[in-house]
């Protein structure tokens, strides 16, 4: 962001809509400041995407059916709990981190903020878990199960683990967008 001019990057907006003039070719742009709730109306000269496989920009240049998510067969699971909660958290820059017998299998933590532990963890499954699909405590048994063979400090970190804290995602890639990534001034990078 160092070195761009000011207005340039948005950050701490979300885009709420936007449309291309067919005659003129001027973007219009609905954002949302996340803090102040304000929607102000910008015209950039171009507008550039980059925000990940569960875009709104890409669905709305290309159509839902440009947006095919590709299952890898692994479930991603996230959470934060305090440091204080574990007898021995790791020293601070310190990742923690363990592999299972089976392929793909991971298990990691660390302090990524101040009296903060973060999880991350991944496995192989034959199902896509979702947030959206799960209770908070089926979750948390869940990675229970899954990790039941990882040794005494994973343990330790999964019974600390607040269920409303924890995030079961499913591993996605999403198809190569065929022929263009723009129309007009609109381009999708990050996430084509």
């Amino acid at each position: 962001a160092n070195g761009l001019p000011e207005g340039v990057l948005q950050l701490g907006s979300t885009l709420e809509s936007f449309q291309v003039c067919e005659k003129d070719g001027i973007v219009t742009l609905t954002v949302r400041n996340r803090t102040s709730q304000e929607t102000p109306h910008i015209q950039p000269r171009c507008l550039i995407g980059a925000n990940g496989i569960h875009s709104p920009m890409r669905q709305a240049l290309f159509g839902t059916d440009a947006v095919t998510k590709l299952y890898h067969g692994k479930n991603m699971y996230r959470a934060i709990l305090p440091c204080s909660s574990l007898k021995n958290p790791p020293p601070r820059g310190v990742n923690v981190g363990y592999q299972g017998d089976e392929q793909g299998k991971l298990f990691s933590f660390r302090e990524t903020a101040s009296g903060i532990l973060t999880v991350t963890a991944m496995a192989c499954c034959d199902k896509e878990s979702t947030n959206d699909a799960m209770e908070p405590q089926e979750k948390k048994l869940e990675m229970m199960r899954v990790f039941e063979e990882f040794p005494a400090p994973v343990q330790e970190v999964l019974s600390q683990l607040h269920p409303q804290s924890l995030h079961v995602q499913p591993i996605q890639d999403i198809g190569v967008l065929e022929g263009t990534w723009y129309k007009g001034p609109v381009i999708v990078i990050g996430e084509a």
